[in-house]
């Protein structure tokens, strides 16, 4: 066993079921066991020999434990147990969230393959230890910023061995952040690596990760997927938004096309719409949480970017439309308005987590804080 093994998928929006994932070094068909008090056991097997396996379990009893195992060849876990979902709108929740768990000063561990490995796992223990059923993260999980696709993976999985005891019994749900750049580099730009359908940061991140796959599709088939890095799930009365404002990312996009950091492109845009509404007229969902990497309103290092840029609206996103590369409409700043005008409109929005800064703020939106509006305050047109 190299990787794993890991629990997945334990959402409300289908709380019989989960997603076993581990690796091997080896091709070889593996299989989990599922054991259910006073039901016996059920295996569920693969239908091919592979190096990375993620096994499908239904049958599951809402809200209560069960006991897996995993079989790999001649090789056996030993036994585990994990809690399946509460039913939709069942239930209290507790979960964790963090960001910014990149290599840190110091060295050693503070600075172990890109992850800062001490404070993580030490954070990942508390999370358990604090009943928390689930961790979502805001992005910046490893120092990425590479051009070579190994170095990358090799990044992530030292993530993910910082937090296998966490892992190992409840599921992660983690957002892109600006660090989880894999890159190609070219006369002073650095651009999202392409072929973007196998070796963009977006499709390398969702070999990684067993997300959702229930967002967006790109309006450009040429641009990277939303699969796994843009998606939400329900777990018991709330429903969380992980979006992606680190996607198609380019230093350059105003030559070679692709989003500056913080930038969100219509089409997910629409489908952030679309899930807010869902959810509030959905009576099981009491609160939405939406989460990402770049913070709405920063308050410390990253006022010269994130979403605000320090307040210049001319930033913006270049898309293809052949034969040109063309700005997008919207500057930033207005995007960034768009989106918060959308969480203030639910009902049920409680919050909208972000990271980057690597310090801890939060503000109360309220009718009277000003977000900007670009028609009355930008005097200089920009």
């Amino acid at each position: 066993f190299l990787e794993g093994p890991t629990v997945n998928l334990l959402r409300s929006d289908a709380p019989s079921e989960a997603v076993i994932a581990f690796a091997t070094d080896d091709l070889v068909r593996a299989s989990v066991q599922i054991e259910r008090s006073g039901a016996g056991a059920q295996t569920f097997h693969e239908e091919r020999s592979t190096r990375r396996h993620e096994i499908a379990v239904s049958g599951l009893e809402p809200g209560s434990e069960h006991v897996y195992s995993v079989k790999a060849g001649s090789l056996e876990s030993r036994k585990l147990t994990f809690r399946a979902a509460p039913r939709k709108g069942e239930a209290l929740v507790r979960f964790a969230y963090l960001g910014d768990s990149r290599a840190g000063p110091g060295g050693g561990l503070s600075s172990f393959m890109g992850v800062n490995h001490d404070t993580l796992s030490r954070l990942a223990h508390l999370a358990r230890s604090e009943g928390a059923a689930f961790l979502a993260i805001g992005g910046d999980l490893v120092s990425g910023y590479t051009s070579v696709p190994d170095d990358f993976l090799t990044q992530l999985q030292a993530w993910k061995q910082a937090m296998a005891g966490f892992w190992i019994e409840r599921p992660i749900y983690a957002a892109m952040g600006n660090h989880e750049a894999l890159l190609r580099a070219f006369e002073g730009a650095s651009v999202d690596r392409w072929p973007y359908d196998t070796q963009s940061a977006e499709a390398v991140f969702a070999d990684m990760f067993v997300h959702p796959r229930n967002g967006p599709q790109p309006s450009d088939p040429r641009r990277p997927s939303y699969l796994e890095n843009v998606y939400s799930f329900h777990y018991g009365p709330v429903k969380l938004i992980a979006f992606n404002n680190n996607y198609w990312m380019s230093n350059v996009s105003e030559k070679y096309g692709g989003c500056p950091e913080g930038y969100i492109l219509g089409e997910q845009l629409d489908w952030i719409r679309s899930e807010l509404e869902a959810a509030d007229k959905d009576p099981a969902v009491a609160y939405v949480i939406l989460y990402a990497q770049e913070p709405v309103f920063p308050n410390g290092g990253h006022l010269g970017d994130t979403m605000w840029t320090g307040g210049d609206n001319r930033v913006r996103a270049h898309v293809y439309k052949d034969p040109n590369v063309l700005p997008e409409e919207d500057g930033l700043i207005v995007v960034r308005n768009k989106l918060v005008r959308m969480a203030a409109s639910s009902r049920k929005v409680a919050a909208v987590l972000g990271a980057d800064e690597h310090a801890y703020h939060h503000v109360l939106i309220g009718k009277d804080v000003p977000i900007g509006d670009i028609d009355r305050d930008d005097r200089n047109k920009s």
